[in-house]
């Protein structure tokens, strides 16, 4: 909306006629895939450590300490870790090919092209 026109009521909006794709931009830092982590080695190495943290006789803050260190290291030797990635909605290998020869080409027909087979996987979905 831009401001108000001298002497009048109206509002004046800016409209942009044309293409444009929804980016979707997602947090990179590495998350924890749990859906991939090896259970069984990450049982195995917390089962180890915590008993030798019960052996010892230490106080309750050393405890808390080693354990948590322990539980960080079975973590990251288990569970892969990965980040989210920029992407665009309906965005598959033939509709990414055709946008990078609109890019390239700047032509008309190859922006149908790609909008028909954007909105093709829409309706799939």
């Amino acid at each position: 909306m831009l401001n108000f026109l001298p002497r009048s009521q109206h509002l004046p909006r800016v409209v942009e006629i044309g293409v444009t794709l929804q980016i979707i931009n997602s947090d990179t830092r590495p998350r924890w895939n749990l859906s991939k982590a090896n259970w069984q080695q990450y049982s195995e190495l917390m089962e180890k450590c915590s008993r030798c943290i019960l052996k010892s006789n230490i106080s309750i803050e050393n405890v808390y300490h080693r354990f948590s260190n322990a539980l960080l290291i079975s973590v990251k030797k288990s569970i892969p870790r990965g980040s989210f990635p920029r992407r665009i909605p309906c965005l598959d290998h033939k509709s990414k090919a055709l946008l990078c020869r609109f890019e390239h080409t700047k032509n008309e027909l190859a922006l149908n092209d790609l909008l028909y087979n954007m909105s093709n996987i829409r309706k799939v979905d």
